[in-house]
């Protein structure tokens, strides 16, 4: 009895093995859970708590995000609580699921290749950051990897069942409602499904149809994706190169993204994708896997008129989205005519992309006479890489987390190409990974991007003094993290500035001062507490400090001494 339980997990050792992994990875994730929030996590949870409308107008005219975020953590937290930690799990929860449908997807290549895949992923210094930030990423990445799962398998099938198609267009719809980033690799599975093999009739109509509606849906959010674009400034990272921002971008899509030595960090970086570079070539390369068949379904059959209606009432409805953003989107006088004007814009890609669309499937069954056959996955991601490389340099440069949907497709390509003989070869790649990724995830002040304390500094000031009706000035340098330090500390409890020099003649006449300092000021925390201490001069003394996480706190006291003197 014993023996053939041995042998049983023996046999399915790589599946404990990544079941193993799966639980190493929550167990790196949840101790997240209890942090505070930062700046952009604020942003995400005064989002949450605005009625529908009020929601729509900030996350369209105040952020450069799209709202179906939003409106999944005002459910969430309305269903489960305002904590931090709830809000946080929901993102847990995105990135958990990620991870299993990754291992399942994957595991068609081989166990071996879905342990790696999964134990990259878990590893990953960026994907464990943003498993539990307060914002759409862990979302946008599950939902990438769910749409091009089952693009994958629509195209692949002979038969598919009607309810994979239907859900292949909820699917495709919420991923582009979810980050206009995706839309380059939604334009990539499109342009694989017309070119990869001849189609047959039905299967063509279907696809042509998903698509028509999904953009049909995501018509409405076009123009306001449109202002956000061309209107709204870009990142603030101007002061670095365009080197330096795409060196950064390469890294976030490694292994070990912080870590005491460069040389770990830059060999964490090139070892996965070096990997998925290989993969994708190698596919390329080889064509289509074996055991595919060429699809011939419904040739000959004309398009009924049923089909026909649809196909035309989904013109008709992307039509009209755009014109149904100005009436389902509040507005304000300053606000409107930017949207108006963006319907402009709007209305020649919505025909382009219908042209494309009826013109596709023409092309595939009539000027087609094969395919090219390459698959999907690296077909898809290869064109996604050029495309968001072309934003990057064209556009205005975005920040390297907009694009963590395409790290598990990234590492599912290195997981199939990277086969090291024998178990002692398997487990030295293992060993290598952990080596690489140890000390990111478990020494918090190495964490990615570490998040601001601004909980425990708002606690250390509120308990100075209690009573806020006493004038204590509280300064925010830089100006950008006042109003996530008002959300712990109140409205109007604090000032933003960007240097000391900004105080205030009004504080000189306080009792007490108080300097929080963020982001590049922590950093040159001592710098920045002389040179105020040195504005303030003898009327104040140092009278205490606190430093936490990305979060210094230096509270200046009236002198007593100095008061009394006439």
């Amino acid at each position: 009895m014993q023996s053939a339980l041995t042998r049983r997990i023996f046999e399915q050792r790589w599946l404990v093995a990544t079941m193993a992994v799966l639980a190493g990875g929550l167990a790196v994730r949840l101790p997240a859970l209890s942090q505070g929030y930062w700046f952009d996590e604020v942003v995400s949870a005064v989002t949450a708590r605005l009625p529908v409308g009020d929601l729509l107008f900030r996350s369209a005219f105040h952020d450069s995000h799209s709202p179906l975020y939003y409106l999944l953590l005002s459910a969430w937290t309305g269903l489960f609580g305002q904590a931090e930690w709830v809000a946080r799990l929901l993102s847990l929860l995105f990135a958990m699921s990620t991870l299993v449908l990754l291992a399942i997807w994957v595991r068609g290549r081989g166990q071996w290749a879905a342990f790696l895949a999964v134990c990259l992923l878990s590893l990953s210094t960026f994907h464990a950051h943003y498993s539990v930030e307060v914002r759409a990423y862990g979302l946008v990445a599950f939902l990438v990897l769910a749409y091009l799962i089952l693009a994958e398998k629509v195209g692949d099938t002979p038969d598919v069942p009607l309810r994979n198609w239907v859900l292949l267009g909820v699917v495709q719809c919420l991923t582009v409602l979810s980050s206009g980033y995706t839309v380059p690799l939604v334009l990539a599975a499109n342009l694989h499904f017309f070119t990869a093999r001849k189609r047959g009739r039905g299967r063509l109509l279907r696809w042509a149809l998903v698509q028509i509606w999904s953009l049909a849906a995501c018509s409405v959010w076009l123009p306001v994706l449109m202002v956000q674009w061309f209107k709204f400034p870009g990142e603030p990272m101007t002061d670095e190169g365009t080197a330096s921002l795409v060196v950064d971008l390469l890294m976030y899509l490694g292994l070990s993204t912080v870590h005491p030595s460069q040389v770990v960090t830059v060999v964490g970086t090139v070892l996965p994708l070096a990997a998925a570079a290989v993969a994708i070539v190698q596919r390329l390369r080889h064509g289509s896997l074996p055991g595919e068949e060429p699809d011939s379904s419904a040739n000959g059959q004309p398009v009924s008129l049923a089909a026909r209606v649809q196909l035309g009432l989904g013109v008709v409805a992307c039509l009209g989205g755009p014109l149904l953003s100005v009436v389902a989107i509040p507005t304000t006088e300053t606000t409107l005519p930017l949207l108006v004007g963006e319907l402009a814009r709007s209305y020649p890609l919505i025909i382009g992309a219908l042209f494309l669309l009826l013109v596709g499937p023409m092309v595939n069954s009539s000027l087609l006479s094969r395919g090219h056959g390459l698959p999907m996955l690296p077909f898809v991601v290869l064109l996604s890489l050029l495309s968001l490389g072309a934003m990057f340099f064209l556009h205005k440069p975005f920040h390297p987390r907009q694009v963590l949907f395409l790290v598990p497709l990234l590492y599912a390509l290195a997981a199939s190409a990277w086969h090291p003989m024998g178990m002692m070869g398997k487990a030295a790649v293992a060993a290598l990974l952990l080596a690489l990724t140890g000390p990111a995830l478990t020494d918090r002040e190495l964490a990615f991007e570490p998040r601001t304390d601004l909980r425990s500094a708002a606690q250390l000031i509120s308990t100075r003094v209690p009573d806020r009706s006493q004038a204590q000035p509280v300064f925010v340098i830089p100006m950008w993290d006042r109003p996530a330090l008002e959300f712990y500390l109140g409205e109007d409890r604090a000032e933003g500035i960007m240097i000391p020099q900004r105080i205030s003649q009004a504080a000189l006449a306080a009792e007490s001062v108080t300097l929080v300092l963020t982001r590049e000021a922590f950093e040159q925390s001592d710098a920045f507490r002389k040179s105020v201490a040195h504005l303030l001069g003898r009327r104040f003394q140092l009278k205490e400090t606190g430093r936490f996480r990305g979060v210094f706190v230096a509270c200046f006291v009236r002198s007593q001494k100095i008061g009394a003197t006439p």
